[in-house]
């Protein structure tokens, strides 16, 4: 009798430790794909983001194809159709705009002196990811719920526009990339 006892106590005890540990295998599977995920995450924003600036340097942005500083509006629009929007600024200058591609291009008398993107690859990046990798801008300007900074990549500049007044989520949401 002493022997049975003695073994269904162990056999109990052995049980309530077992349980524990193996329901919370799942649960430590799951912090892990979640974990990992992250970190896929985060490389494939580090890759964006050294792709985005090999690019800046060439002059171009990364939905902009072969197309960026200095090239034609002729050549442009011969290429992927007429503009979705064009906005005439002043004298020589203008703004055409394909929204499907999120590329703007602003020009002067008909040549390309900036590129815009709005690609959801540039648009997840965060704040705190661009510091990262790239350092501290060397311009910095701030008002108003909005923040604009400056890096160089080559002989060309990258403006990030960043903006905190959006209902989307905590801290600053990148608003568009332009390389000048």
């Amino acid at each position: 009798m002493k022997k049975l006892a003695k073994t269904l106590l162990a056999t109990t005890l052995l049980a309530g430790a077992i349980i524990p540990i193996t329901a919370s295998i799942p649960n430590a599977h799951a912090a892990s794909k979640h974990s990992n995920a992250k970190v896929s995450i985060q490389k494939q924003h580090k890759q964006t983001l050294d792709q985005a600036r090999k690019l800046a340097a060439q002059g171009k942005v990364i939905n902009s194809e072969h197309f960026g500083l200095g090239s034609k509006k002729k050549d442009i629009v011969r290429k992927w159709g007429k503009p979705d929007a064009t906005d005439n600024m002043g004298v020589g200058q203008e703004q055409i705009d394909y929204k499907k591609r999120g590329v703007s291009f602003f020009l002067y008398k008909g040549t390309v002196t900036s590129v815009t993107t709005e690609d959801k690859r540039i648009l997840a990046l965060t704040h705190d990811e661009v510091l990262k990798a790239w350092g501290k801008p060397y311009k910095h300007d701030q008002g108003a719920g909005q923040v604009y900074e400056t890096y160089k990549a080559g002989k060309h500049d990258i403006d990030i526009h960043w903006t905190n007044v959006t209902e989307k989520k905590e801290g600053l949401e990148l608003v568009d990339f332009t390389v000048s």
